[in-house]
């Protein structure tokens, strides 16, 4: 139902509700419409008809006082001084001591109310929707209050078929209470608040309520200050709405009793109130800002906005679900920090994602607390938003946490783990695993950056088209897929990278981009199809790996495995498949050990191969074979049946030793063989 005056406020007070209310499907709903416009346009009508002049906020003079010590009704004249029932000219006290209950019934008006004696007793205004007069509505004007021994309570009576509200008929009416608002279920029916309410005292909500939405600008706003019981399975909602939680506020949601705020005018604050239950506030499609660090959970569902700092102790659920449908809740565009929890999940059915965004690039998240994504029922949990993990956790709980975009930059300097079968994907952008950052979670990145830092890893961390650089010592294992790979910096002790050609990403090449040291272990491989190719290659005919840790070249599941690079190994070279450099002109210096599986080959054109006091071991027909270039023999030793051959190229025995290392060189076409062979030294 909607009305108004020129400045005045609108309702809109029927929603969809916990027990399943609906205004477009209930017929019974519909006449409460009809009967409610009749109410409010009556009382409003009068209101404009008087232009009373609101007094300002504690001038009000009550000029309508309700007298005696006993119970009453609200429409008995004699029971007022001066006589007569109150009309929206009077300001209303309600404060003789004593214990008593004036029944409202009908649709009433007064410009304000004073409620709650100074002294004794407990004063109550019931509000009473019933047979007779059915519907109930009190409609006020001004500012009014209950104090600490007022009670407000709305009720029905006699059928479901009747409602009760509190409602105002201008813009910002405050209803400030010190002392008890009692929301009770009676029989049944709607429970309305149409005003601005400020909570000092107690707030008891046994029925689902709703505040009625105001006219554009104007919002009504609910401060509480106090205690807000929610019973379980009532849900107490508006839309267009503000609802803050500061200090002292506590709000006590039982079972599944929570407040909703739905619509984009919609507002909650979270300030240093608390709350208590499983989901007690719920913002669809609203706004949550958190000014505060009173404890409690909230949940966004819709396309929802989020501003503020999440303090510890307070946790935020971002929900896919049918009520709202999607999840996107976008942070304003400035840094921000959770020092609590922020979870993602999904409920009803696999068609609903949900997403937390940064909205631009430069917007940072930094997390000491926890971020979880959640499996729920199935559907995407995005988180677009570039983060800094400082010492808290990121977890997937079995479903894959995804960047959603590029561009964004997720720095590690605290743990990201999973449980089950969770996995993270970062799309684009940078990932920087730092000092202090652990990673136990299989990891991926697509394109983009990843710096390898001093954090560790005890998982695989993926990275497709990425461009690599080691910059610190911490212990992990990287896979590198796709042609455009690139690697920068120097492998530590501790540290694998694996180049793998596979089904998806395709052949596989990792470009040295500048001169690089292997202390690690660096494996070429393949997975899923023979067709799929594994390099390791350099940006120029110089760039040069100094291996002084392991490179292995792997069957994996077959393909060809390159080394267009020029390597200066003094630590272990495993050729278990076929190699070849691909291309001519590089150099392999070898002063420790190359190891060549029985059967394979390691192919190197027209370069030069210098085995200067290392070891190249040949199993059962596997050797080095070099095409053109030249063949220093110098003080290196060889083993095996043929461990070395050389075609069309120079073949130098230029050993210093006296005698050298027993070798063997097996010459084929024409060669050139300068110096002299010496003892242990052998050419065929």
């Amino acid at each position: 139902a909607t009305g108004g005056s020129p400045g005045g406020k609108a309702r809109s007070m029927f929603a969809a509700h916990h027990d399943g209310y609906s205004p477009d499907s209930n017929v019974a709903a519909r006449g409460r419409r009809r009967r409610w416009a009749r109410v409010l346009t009556a009382a409003l009508a009068v209101s404009s008809a008087l232009a009373v002049a609101q007094a300002p906020a504690g001038a009000a003079v009550c000029d309508k006082t309700w007298t005696g010590a006993s119970n009453g009704e609200w429409t008995d004249a004699a029971r007022w001084s001066p006589a007569g029932v109150p009309t929206a000219a009077h300001n209303v006290c309600i404060q003789v001591n004593g214990t008593y209950v004036v029944t409202v019934r009908g649709a009433q008006v007064a410009r304000s109310i004073a409620l709650g004696a100074p002294t004794s007793g407990t004063q109550t205004l019931r509000l009473l929707g019933a047979n007779g007069l059915g519907d109930q509505s009190l409609t006020l004007a001004a500012a009014s209050s209950i104090g600490t021994r007022g009670v407000l309570e709305l009720t029905t009576a006699n059928s479901s078929a009747w409602d009760a509200a509190l409602l105002s008929s201008a813009a910002d009416v405050v209803l400030t209470n010190a002392g008890v608002i009692d929301i009770d279920p009676g029989v049944g029916g709607l429970r309305t608040l149409g005003l601005d309410v400020t909570i000092n005292g107690t707030v008891t909500v046994d029925r689902s309520t709703v505040l009625a939405a105001p006219v554009a600008p104007d919002q009504f706003r609910f401060v509480n200050q106090g205690p807000l019981n929610i019973a379980d399975g009532v849900v107490f909602s508006w839309s267009g709405g503000e609802f803050v939680n500061g200090a002292g506020g506590q709000i006590n949601g039982a079972g599944s009793g929570r407040i909703d705020l739905v619509g984009a005018g919609s507002r909650y604050v979270q300030g240093a109130g608390t709350v208590v239950g499983t989901e007690p506030v719920v913002v669809q499609s609203g706004a949550i800002d958190y000014t505060g660090a009173g404890s409690g959970t909230g949940a966004a569902t819709g396309i929802a906005t989020l501003s503020g700092n999440i303090s510890a102790g307070q946790t935020l659920l971002v929900i896919g679900q049918t009520a709202g449908g999607d999840a996107v809740l976008t942070h304003s565009p400035i840094a921000w920090s959770n020092a609590g929890t922020i979870q993602l999940l999904t409920r009803n059915s696999s068609a609903w994602d949900a997403r937390l965004s940064g909205g631009t690039n430069g917007v940072v998240l930094t997390n000491t607390g926890t971020i979880e994504v959640l499996a729920g029922v199935g559907g995407t949990r995005w988180f677009d938003q570039s983060i800094v993990n400082q010492g808290g956790t990121i977890r997937a709980n079995n479903v894959k946490f995804d960047s959603g975009v590029g561009g964004r930059t997720l720095t590690n300097r605290g743990t990201i783990s999973r449980v089950g079968t969770g996995t993270f994907v970062w799309k684009g952008g940078t990932v920087r695993q730092e000092a202090g950052g652990t990673i136990t979670a299989p990891f991926s990145i697509g394109g983009g950056t990843f710096r390898q830092g001093a954090g560790t890893s005890t998982s695989t961390i993926t990275a497709a088209g990425t461009n690599l650089v080691y910059e610190g010592s911490g212990a992990s294992t990287i896979k590198l897929t796709k042609l455009t790979a690139k690697l920068t910096g120097n492998i530590s002790a501790g540290q694998t990278l694996i180049i793998e050609g596979r089904t998806g990403p395709g052949d596989t090449v990792a470009t040295v981009q500048s001169n690089l040291t292997n202390a690690g272990t660096i494996r070429l491989t393949s997975a899923n199809s023979s067709a799929w190719d594994a390099g390791l290659a350099g940006l120029t005919p110089t760039t040069t790996v100094t291996n002084t840790g392991t490179l292995t070249v792997d069957v994996g599941a077959g393909g060809v495995r390159t080394l267009p690079i020029t390597i200066v190994n003094s630590g272990t070279i495993n050729v278990n498949a076929s190699a070849t450099s691909a291309v001519a002109g590089h150099t392999l210096t070898n002063t420790g050990a190359i190891t060549i599986a029985t059967g394979q080959r390691l192919e190197w054109l027209s370069g030069t191969v210098s085995n200067n006091g290392g070891v190249i071991a040949g199993g059962a027909d596997g050797n080095l074979l070099l095409f053109g270039g030249t063949y220093n023999a110098g003080n290196g030793a060889t083993t095996g049946t043929v461990p070395v051959y050389a075609r069309n190229a120079t073949v130098n025995f230029n050993a210093t030793l006296a005698p050298p290392p027993a070798s063997q060189v097996i010459a084929l076409g024409t060669c050139t063989l300068p110096g002299s062979i010496k003892s242990q030294q052998t050419l065929v």
